[in-house]
Formats: C-alpha cells, sequence, structure tokens
C-alpha cells in the first residue's frame, strides 16, 4: 500500500513541479518527488533500495542546497524576482551560476556522474526487485524531472532577455563561489566514487 501511494509521491510532485512559474516551488516540488522515492525505498524493504534510500537523502541534501544557492542567493538576491517568465539571459551575466545550476539539475535528472545517479540508480533496482511494475511506473518521474529541469534552466539563463537591467547585475561574491564549488565538488566526488558514503 505504502508503495503504491509513494507513486503520487514521485510522478504527481515531478508533474507539479513542471507547471510552476516560481524556480523556488520548482526546487520545493522536485524534493516532493525524490523524498517519494526514498519512501518508495523503504516500502520495498530490500538491502539495495535501502542503500539508495540514504544515497538520495544525501545526493538531494546536497544537490537541493546547491539549487538554493543558485536561485535562492544568486539569482534573487540580485533580480528580487523567481518568476520564470520575469527572468531571462542570466547565463551572459552569471556564467558560473548557469553551470551550478545545470550539476545540480543534472544530479536530480539521476544523470551518471553525478550522487544523484547512484541514489536512483539503487533505488530503482532495489524496488524491482521486489515490486517490478511499481520500478516502472515510478520510472516516468525521470523524463518528467528532465523536463522541469531543463525548463527551468532555459528560462532562468538562456532564454530571450525580457529586462535589460538583468544584464547590469552585481558580480558574484568570492563566498558564493566557494560554497557553490563545495557543494558541486560533493556531488561529482560522491558520483564518481559513490562507496566513500
Amino acid at each position: 500500500l505504502i508503495a503504491v501511494l509513494t507513486l503520487f509521491n514521485v510522478v504527481y510532485g515531478a508533474a507539479i513541479a513542471t507547471a510552476q512559474r516560481d524556480a523556488k516551488f520548482i526546487i520545493g516540488y522536485s524534493s516532493v518527488s525524490h523524498m517519494g522515492l526514498v519512501v518508495l525505498a523503504l516500502a520495498a524493504g530490500t538491502q539495495l533500495a535501502l542503500m539508495g534510500a540514504v544515497l538520495q537523502m544525501f545526493a538531494h541534501g546536497i544537490m537541493t542546497a546547491l539549487f538554493f544557492a543558485v536561485v535562492g542567493r544568486m539569482v534573487y538576491e540580485r533580480t528580487h524576482t523567481r518568476q520564470l517568465p520575469e527572468l531571462g539571459g542570466l547565463g551572459r551575466v552569471m556564467p558560473f551560476a548557469a553551470v551550478m545550476f545545470i550539476l545540480a539539475g543534472l544530479s536530480s535528472m539521476g544523470m551518471p556522474g553525478l550522487a544523484g545517479f547512484w541514489a536512483e540508480f539503487s533505488i530503482f533496482l532495489g524496488v524491482w526487485e521486489r515490486y517490478p511494475l511499481i520500478a516502472v511506473i515510478a520510472a516516468i518521474s525521470i523524463p518528467i524531472t528532465g523536463a522541469y529541469i531543463l525548463r527551468a534552466l532555459w528560462a532562468v539563463f538562456y532564454a530571450e532577455v525580457k529586462n535589460p537591467a538583468l544584464l547590469q547585475l552585481p558580480r558574484l561574491t568570492w563566498q558564493e563561489y566557494a560554497g557553490a564549488s563545495i557543494l558541486a565538488a560533493i556531488l561529482i566526488v560522491v558520483g564518481i566514487y559513490p562507496a566513500i558514503l
């Protein structure tokens, strides 16, 4: 019963994220979807699924911190908006923020080489051992995640500039560079060598 209910968490949470216009809400509903994967893994109860659940909690914590560092700190503190239709072209002004958002997004999508891959891979394999049909249905969340991450990336950093004032934003501080770099490095190190955990 819990495994079936988590399908709503995983798939519906991801689907709601695609409809959001506020970048912070996108990250929030992404968290709903990803934590649904954790509960799904706990419901399956296999060793592989449980290992994936622990990895997912760690990877998601780092990835979400990086998302909020970019959206909440680097972008919002300078533009005073998180609304996708009001942003655009920030990749020209803050390419570092765009790269950090891409890394967090790729980890969120479960791309190989980043911490999110091993977490989701372990969860889906572990759930497959106990509930193969539920694992397949839950995997629908992966392309949906790709859709809302790429949509947000495009709208914030690469779409047409709606407000020319956005091209005159203050530069990032060394603290912002350092904090985001540490989080990104953790995602990469755990993605390459997950046994470190």
